[in-house]
């Protein structure tokens, strides 16, 4: 798999003076407004006229002076020790306890003065090995997409080192796949968590031209934040073969160009602490054990859901209360005959050797035979060994509390108001962990179980005179998710609709 590889030197200057020249620098570069949205003796483009972003360049210096503002602010979002120390140590458990700081102690945090710098070396890479004498197509697509965010930030690289100006697409569609034989097209993006959105979108690019049209792969190039073990493996390889239902069952090595510094290409989190300890922070702080979380990051400028990292542990730094019941967890998550993955995505190579860890780390686990139903029996016994070892030593505390361990997020008042709001506190953890995006639309019957138990209520009103029931109608619960998401830190930068685009 062809992907950059880079090793940048470290400054000893402060942050301060870095952060001044930077904004120093940006300032110096301006839009020549006799730059035309198509660039001359490109030959015929009318057929690609309804993908063209015709308002990119016009919206440009608006849209870059709001991202400088930004950068001013670098850097303010990093993990508070001493919060962050808080956190661990409130925590019900030893294993909870052992959890919090796995999680701490292995998040990756990214500032925006990082992205600058990343993309910059990345486009000048890039630049330097195509052939300029084509079209070079950026892709932008929508501005409340990460792809716009960092289309802006390209681009003013591409205006400061005075490289061949891009024409802006902001749809990729097959009048432009059949020119990319001849022309290049360039996607920018941030960190690349599973892989598997982006994987799609180049598989499917791939599989037209490759497959169905039998001509050479695409020029393309890809210019990522960041990625890891796992990712990097899914976006490495496309299919050459479909099933009937469309799905990919063949793969070979990619032809395309995946660009990411080596700094910047993380070890999965399973890669790095081993599958046990892997589990336990899916249990506690991502309730419902994403098989796509593969990496413990965020980034000054969004903390991406769920599915891809840690959104509501890093937000709201919660202390898991004694009402969270791993029995529950487990008939509920794990039953059903759908257990979620755990590391089956990862290359076999390195899941052979955390395989053997795992075996060595646990010798009283008997094998299965059968090694496609192996990471069931694994993640049942990782749960039946979780429910016999999570003994509380702290005293019981029914509701959830919070101790928020992100600096520009702890000293927030909006967030303050909201982790002391009863409703909130009172919410069921398990539901509480769970990404609420996808209650927008409205809560289905499928995950009512997670929000209402009147099982948890009689259980806690036995042993807790005083208890106050958790969460129980819907009213109440569709007002936590309107709570909960009236606030966000950091702000999903380029998800707010700052940048203007028509």
């Amino acid at each position: 798999m062809p992907y950059t590889k880079s090793k940048r030197k470290s400054k000893s200057k402060s942050k301060s003076k870095s952060q001044s020249k930077t904004l120093a620098r940006l300032q110096k570069v301006r839009l020549n407004p006799r730059l035309s949205i198509v660039p001359e003796n490109n030959g015929s483009l009318n057929e690609l006229t309804p993908f063209i972003n015709t308002t990119f360049l016009q919206n440009y210096e608006i849209n870059i002076a709001k991202i400088k503002e930004a950068l001013r602010d670098s850097g303010k979002h990093k993990i508070n020790k001493e919060n962050a120390k808080t956190f661990i140590n409130e925590q019900l458990s030893p294993l909870r306890r052992q959890a919090a700081k796995d999680l701490i102690e292995n998040t990756k945090y990214i500032t925006l003065k990082e992205t600058f710098n990343i993309v910059e070396e990345l486009i000048m890479r890039v630049y330097s090995r195509i052939d300029t004498n084509q079209n070079i197509f950026l892709f932008c697509g929508d501005n409340n997409k990460s792809f716009y965010f960092f289309a802006c930030i390209a681009y003013y690289f591409i205006l400061k080192h005075k490289l061949k100006q891009p024409i802006f697409i902001k749809k990729i569609k097959n009048p432009l796949l059949d020119r990319l034989n001849e022309d290049t097209l360039i996607i920018v993006d941030d960190a690349s968590y599973s892989g598997s959105q982006l994987g799609d979108m180049l598989d499917s690019m791939h599989y037209y031209v490759s497959i169905e049209q039998k001509r050479p792969p695409p020029n393309v190039e890809v210019l990522l934040t960041a990625v890891n073990t796992i990712s990097l493996d899914v976006l490495s390889k496309v299919s050459t073969k479909k099933d009937s239902r469309g799905r990919p069952i063949d793969f070979v090595q990619s032809p395309l160009h995946i660009n990411v510094l080596d700094k910047y290409n993380y070890n999965a989190l399973v890669v790095d602490i081993g599958i046990e300890r892997y589990f336990y922070i899916n249990l506690f702080f991502n309730v419902f054990l994403s098989h796509n979380t593969h990496i413990a990051l965020y980034l000054d400028h969004k903390v991406a859901n769920t599915t891809s990292t840690y959104k509501n542990a890093y937000v709201y730094g919660p202390i898991i209360p004694s009402t969270y019941n791993l029995r529950d967890v487990y008939t509920n998550i794990m039953g059903g005959g759908k257990p979620p993955y755990m590391y089956q995505r990862v290359p076999p190579e390195i899941k052979e050797g955390l395989y053997a860890q795992f075996i060595q780390e646990n010798p009283e686990y008997i094998p299965n035979a059968n090694e496609r139903i192996e990471y069931k029996n694994i993640l049942d016994y990782l749960m039946n060994k979780a429910i016999k070892t999570d003994i509380l030593d702290r005293p019981s505390k029914p509701y959830i509390n919070f101790s928020p361990f992100i600096e520009g997020c702890s000293r927030s008042t909006m967030l303050k108001s909201i982790i002391k709001n009863n409703l909130v506190k009172r919410s069921k953890y398990v539901f509480f962990m769970y990404d609420f995006d996808i209650f927008k639309d409205g809560i289905d019957e499928e995950h009512i179980p997670f929000i209402t138990s009147k099982k948890d209520d009689d259980f806690m009103k036995e042993y807790f005179p005083k208890y106050e029931p958790l969460i129980t109608n819907m009213e109440q619960t569709v007002e936590v998710i309107n709570i909960l998401d009236s606030f966000r830190c950091p702000k999903n930068f380029y998800k707010e609709g700052i940048l203007r685009m028509e």
